[in-house]
């Protein structure tokens, strides 16, 4: 009689309760499942119930137990070597706990929603912008006005001194800029029908740059650092104009129409990247960064909707720079040829229909 060394040991067989002796109690926390401990034993050749019984439980007594124990036994007097028996030494109850459902995946996190930012607006980029110059009526009061220069000379250019008398009492300080500017001649419009060439306001040349250096009774010592025209003794000084390069494209005024009065250099013939002043300003509508259409005066015809393309070819353009009440300072973007004062200017979805 031997037993077999695999399997000897305890076995715990968790089992339900039909299959073994009992019944699993449900809770609401979990259930109790009945359990048996013991082990299994195979018969060897002269071995009986009897014997198995001393020799597990100490008594021969028990082998009616082990009998009932193992009903694949037919025949308790005999058993045939090789036959498999369970031995059990102990019952009981194992209280299982109730598993509880893990906790749900925490919903994601919504990806926050980045809005494009919104494309820049059309710009127009025109770094001379700080040297174009306006008419303006009544012409600009200076805050003062060049007396010498440091070296005696009439002219002055950059990096050089230069004295102004001031004539406001506005308080300045080292480093501030100003605008260099020299009032030229009254510009008329020739084309005003109401009042013919009427006086639009005095040119406002613009010189160059200075920053202060020093201010003492009244007068201030400053150093030229930009020049884009000569300087000279008698020029005048205001507030730094601080005009913004990227020009932000602006709808026309439907139905504008207007004429180039001026160019800036009183050149009589002009074009693309000419400065150049027309007879319309703020109180017709007229505002920085507006865009209209060129054409020359002999294509002007009443009625622009007739088919015939002579009169509806835009010949260049123009893109307001610097808008005052009665009139414009405007760049030429573009021209096909050559202009002159008259050119007439439109609005660009009318002339372009």
């Amino acid at each position: 009689m031997s037993i077999n060394p695999i399997k000897i040991g305890v076995v715990v067989i968790l089992a339900c309760v039909l299959a073994f002796c009992g019944q699993a109690f449900s809770q609401d926390e979990g259930e109790y499942i009945g359990w048996r401990q013991g082990l299994e034993y195979t018969v060897q050749e002269g071995d009986t119930l009897w014997d198995i019984s001393e020799k597990f439980f100490d008594t021969p007594a028990m082998w009616p137990e082990v009998w009932k124990q193992n009903p694949h036994i037919k025949n308790p007097h005999w058993i045939e070597p090789g036959t498999v028996i369970n031995i059990y030494v102990e019952d009981g109850m194992a209280y299982i706990p109730k598993e509880e459902p893990p906790p749900p995946e925490p919903e994601p996190e919504p990806e926050p929603v980045v809005e494009e930012p919104p494309p820049p607006p059309p710009a127009y980029w025109y770094p001379a912008i700080e040297k174009a110059g306006f008419i303006r009526k009544p012409e600009l009061d200076s805050l003062g006005e060049i007396r010498k220069t440091q070296d005696g000379r009439e002219m002055a250019g950059t990096g050089a001194a230069i004295y102004v008398a001031l004539s406001t009492d506005d308080q300045y300080a080292e480093g501030d800029r100003f605008t260099i500017w020299r009032p030229l001649d009254k510009v008329k419009d020739p084309f005003n029908g109401k009042f013919r060439k009427a006086v639009i306001g005095t040119q406002h040349w613009i010189l160059g740059e200075a920053v202060c250096t020093h201010i003492s009774n009244g007068t201030m010592k400053a150093v030229i650092e930009k020049t884009y025209r000569s300087i000279m003794v008698g020029d005048k000084l205001m507030p730094y104009r601080n005009l913004p390069s990227n020009i932000v494209i602006q709808p026309g005024v439907p139905g504008m129409e207007g004429r180039i009065v001026m160019e800036e250099n009183n050149s009589a013939i002009f074009g693309a990247g000419d400065v150049v002043f027309v007879n319309k300003g703020t109180d017709d509508g007229l505002k920085e960064g507006q865009m209209y259409s060129l054409y020359h005066d002999q294509n002007v015809k009443s009625d622009l909707f007739e088919d015939d393309g002579l009169f509806q070819e835009s010949l260049g353009k123009i893109i307001v720079l610097i808008a005052q009440s009665n009139n414009s300072t405007v760049l030429i973007t573009e021209s096909k040829e050559d202009f002159n004062v008259g050119t007439v200017f439109r609005t660009q979805e009318l002339i372009d229909r």
